[in-house]
Order: structure tokens, then sequence, then C-alpha cells
């Protein structure tokens, strides 16, 4: 309608209605935007980050034994993205992410994976072993690609063990630690078990075997320490004992005989114990072939002795 040369609208209902519509759609992108701003401003703390991680820690130690179907792909961004936002370039926060990554290995190992060992004896010990440290492996995979961002940037520039190295050593001190002295006697009597001649779980042995040489991440370091000595010294032993009872084989031909079946069979060796077999052939040669000069030359001295009286 013209009006004195203005001109009015006559706005409706429609028109409103988108009005009060774009109105509302450019405030909520305003708070948006506001709300971005804030965050940039805003310290991310501690706390809510590792609340938001909570998920992450429980769902990896709920293992369905496959490491591929644990977490999805969006699951995996989500939680990176966490320990990313609150730990790049913060030297502090970095600090308590890791500090907090090894306080729950601790946790989780004393509270869940030790008493389920204590309970096992013998070759359910080992067979249990064995399943936790599985299991272990894989709970270490997946948090160590969580907290890559430490892995990568904070603890090299600290110069501190890796994510992995520092839930294994972990593992080694608070379970290997108290269960090792029960698994080596378990496993050494095995061993003994098949060089009588006995039927063992060869596979089980080697697995566990396998644990030690993994807990040091391919060295040998444990796998010497901590059973390789014990079972050279067993070896000793049991090569001693048959040694003695050759004394009473008046036959050097048996003697001789037995003493290269036993050197062979130990040469021939068994796939579990390949890395040790070297030195087990040592100690056991020193013993039977020492044992049996010793034998020699006794009879020899005797021979004499009777030689000179019939002089």
């Amino acid at each position: 309608m013209a009006d004195g040369g203005r001109q009015t609208f006559i706005v409706g209902p429609i028109f409103c209605f988108w009005l009060i519509i774009s109105s509302s759609g450019c405030f909520q992108a305003s708070e948006a935007r506001a709300d971005q701003a804030k965050n940039l401003t805003t310290p991310l703390s501690f706390e809510e980050g590792w609340a938001e991680l909570q998920e992450a820690f429980t769902r990896a130690t709920e293992l369905n034994g496959s490491i591929f179907r644990l977490f999805t792909s969006d699951e995996y961004i989500r939680f990176y993205k966490t320990v990313y936002e609150h730990c790049a370039d913060n030297h502090h926060m970095s600090a308590q992410f890791y500090e907090g990554y090894k306080n729950f290995f601790k946790e989780y190992l004393t509270s869940k994976v030790l008493p389920s060992l204590r309970e096992k004896k013998d070759e359910k010990l080992l067979q249990e072993l064995v399943r936790t440290w599985s299991n272990f492996k894989t709970t270490t995979g997946w948090l160590s690609r969580f907290f890559y961002y430490l892995n990568r940037y904070y603890l090299p520039f600290t110069k501190q063990p890796s994510l992995r190295e520092t839930s294994y050593l972990s593992f080694y001190k608070l379970v290997y630690g108290e269960v090792n002295d029960q698994v080596r006697d378990v496993l050494i009597d095995m061993i003994d078990q098949e060089q009588e001649g006995g039927q063992i779980d060869e596979a089980l042995v080697k697995n566990v075997l396998d644990v030690y040489v993994e807990m040091a991440e391919g060295s040998m370091k444990f796998y010497v320490k901590d059973f390789e000595e014990a079972l050279l010294k067993d070896t000793a032993r049991f090569y001693h004992k048959k040694a003695v009872g050759l004394m009473t084989i008046d036959s050097d031909d048996e003697s001789m005989r037995k003493v290269k079946e036993w050197v062979e069979r130990e040469r021939e060796g068994t796939s579990y114990l390949k890395v040790s077999q070297k030195k087990l052939l040592q100690v056991s040669e020193h013993e039977l072939l020492t044992k049996q000069v010793i034998k020699e030359q006794h009879e020899e001295k005797l021979q004499s002795r009777a030689l000179m009286a019939d002089e």
C-alpha cells in the first residue's frame, strides 16, 4: 500500500516464523563460537581428561582374546584425541598422564592378575601365566596406542622408558617377582621328567619360556638370570647322579655306551631349549666324562697296586 510516497509491506505469519527460526539459528551459532573461544582459553584439567579415559581402561582389561575387535576406529580416535589434546605442548600434563598410566598397571596387576595366579599350582600355574601374559600384552598394545603422544614426544624428551617397556617392567617386578620361583621349579621338574623318558606338554614349556624373552622385549637377560642359571645347576646335579651310578658298573664298555647315549641325547636337545643347548651340552659332558675319567684312573691305580703286590 502506498502512503505519501512510502511503501508499507504486510508481514505474513510465514515470514514471521522464518524470521524467528533464522534468529534462533544465528543465536545458536554465536553460542557455539563463544563456546569454542572459551575452550581455547580455558585450560583442560587432568581430572576431566582422565575421567574420559576410564572407559578405555575398563574395556582394555575385559578382553575377548582379539586385539582387533576390542575398539572401533572411532573409539580409538576419541581416546587418542583425549590424550593428545591434554598433553600436546604441556609438559606438566604429560607427566601426570604418564604417572597415571603407570599407576593403572600397578593397580591392575596387583588386584586382578596376581590373585588369579596365587590360587594355581603346578601346570595350572603355567597355563594361567601364559593366558594372563597374552591378555596383558593386548591391554598394553591398546593403551600404548591411546597414549601414543607420550611415546612419540614426552618420553624420549625426558629419557624415560617407552610405554610398552614401562608396562612390561611392571609385570616383571610385580607379577614375576612373586611367582617366578614357583614357575621355574615347575618348569625344571617337567624337564627332568622328560629327561627320564616321561611325556610332558612341550608347547606349554615353550610358551612359558617365551614369556621370559618377551618381558625383556627380545633380550635374553631375564631368561638367563631367572631360568637358565637354575637349569644349568639342575642339569649338573642330574648328570652327577648319573655319573655316580656309572661308578658301580664293572664294564667300561657299558659305562661309555651310556655316557655317549646321554651326551647324544643332550646334543640333540629339545625345541624349547635350543637357546641353552650349547651350555647344557658342556655341563653334561663335564659331569659324565669327568666322572668316567676318575673311574678309569681309580681302576688303573687298583690294577697297579695289584701288580705291585704280585711282585
